[in-house]
């Protein structure tokens, strides 16, 4: 079994993504730490249109070198084809979108990558999964209500959907129980202000609380 079908395993596994974004390359470590501590496995390290890819870049470096296989890193928000290679080059393990690009798919495949492109409708997660994606981000997921979440899954039921934007607590494990391969947080768990004050307590415990709530 090569490393892509490995991530693959583990994504079925762990189903919950913490979404790290904003946070600066200094700050990474201790923020890793905090979601390790909470029990989360799953890190999806964002580019960010304001600034460079280069502190992205070296945001994964630092958790791939500093933590190395206790945990599953990926790059998220990817728009272009060079910013897969320069994350493969650093160490990612999964490509996340918000939007379905062949090219993007097709150079994260050809990288040995887990491609986990963004779509809404149905036909544009077929089209996504046809390309070749092994996961399909339902995205932006959260604003509409479950139902919409239940009649995509009654008829894709073999493509496996992950839920992201505006999942928090409330309505994760609702995503889970119908269906859902996983669902990513981004700002409940992560919070780029808490980070800056350090509160790295309430990241731990935001976390441990959220992964309670799915085993209730």
């Amino acid at each position: 079994m090569n490393n892509r079908h490995k991530t693959i395993e583990e994504i079925h596994r762990q189903k919950l993504f913490a979404i790290i974004r904003g946070i600066k390359p200094v700050q990474i470590i201790p923020t890793v730490n905090a979601l390790l501590d909470g029990g989360v496995k799953l890190l999806e390290v964002t580019f960010n249109s304001n600034e460079s890819d280069k502190a992205t870049i070296e945001s994964i470096e630092i958790i791939r070198t500093h933590f190395a296989d206790r945990v599953i890193c990926g790059v998220g928000t990817v728009t272009k084809p060079e910013q897969v290679s320069s994350s493969s080059s650093a160490g990612a393990q999964f490509v996340v979108s918000p939007n379905t690009d062949i090219n993007v798919i097709r150079t994260t495949r050809e990288s040995e990558l887990v491609s986990i492109p963004g779509a809404l409708t149905p036909t544009e997660i077929v089209h996504a999964h046809q390309s070749g994606a092994d996961f399909v981000k339902l995205f932006p997921g959260g604003v509409f209500p479950p139902a919409y979440f239940r009649a995509i899954k009654a008829v894709l039921k073999n493509i496996p959907l992950i839920m992201v934007g505006g999942i928090d607590d409330r309505n994760a494990l609702e995503y889970l129980r119908n269906g859902a391969a996983g669902v990513g947080v981004g700002d409940y768990l992560v919070n780029a202000n808490a980070v800056s004050e350090g509160k790295f307590n309430d990241i731990t415990d935001r976390t441990a609380h959220l992964i309670n709530s799915l085993h209730t």
